[in-house]
């Protein structure tokens, strides 16, 4: 009996070490230097595409 409640007091002990971490989290804000987005929306593309082809008469044949 004496080998289960040590393998079961092992097992509850990990368990918090696996909780600790969370429990401490904090917020520190920003770290490091960010950058600006400089993608081009992708509906905007989509719909420049699609307008590039109404104008060329290229969307009648698809």
């Amino acid at each position: 009996m004496k080998r289960a409640s040590k393998r079961f007091f092992l097992l509850i002990l990990c368990f918090f070490c696996l909780l600790e971490p969370v429990g401490h989290a904090k917020n520190i804000g920003h770290y490091g230097q960010t950058f600006p987005v400089k993608e081009e929306d992708i509906r905007k593309v989509i719909m420049n595409k699609l307008y590039a082809l109404q104008q060329s008469g290229d969307l009648e044949h698809v």
